[in-house]
């Protein structure tokens, strides 16, 4: 080989260089923004994981008091079925009154007219 041809092949190797250093600078910089995407990542994921936590205490005391609220409801139930049956209780109780009075002045009518 002349000194041409080592000098040409010299400047292939520079300028093969130079691009390889510009590649390289383009890694780089793409190595650091994979590296912001998985600190990004890695932070969702624990919002993500402090968000499904919160949301299953949430649904425990949802679950609690809808419990309690069943309860209160039932007992609620009860009285308004025992606040309601008081009328017609009463109601019978003076039927019977009116019927036993009006059977014994028939009965005290009918002995008064035999003796």
């Amino acid at each position: 080989m002349d000194e041409q041809q080592l000098e040409n092949r010299l400047t292939k190797l520079e300028e093969a260089l130079d691009y390889i250093g510009e590649d390289l600078e383009d890694i780089k910089d793409t190595q650091g923004k994979i590296e912001q995407l998985a600190l990004s990542v890695n932070t969702l994921a624990g919002e993500v994981k402090h968000l499904v936590e919160s949301n299953t205490q949430a649904n425990l005391n949802a679950e609690k008091n809808n419990s309690r609220i069943c309860k209160e409801m039932e007992k609620l139930s009860a009285r308004m079925t025992c606040i309601e049956e008081k009328p017609g209780k009463r109601w019978d109780g003076l039927v019977g009154t009116l019927i036993t009075a009006i059977a014994a002045g028939l009965a005290g009518y009918a002995l008064s007219i035999l003796f």
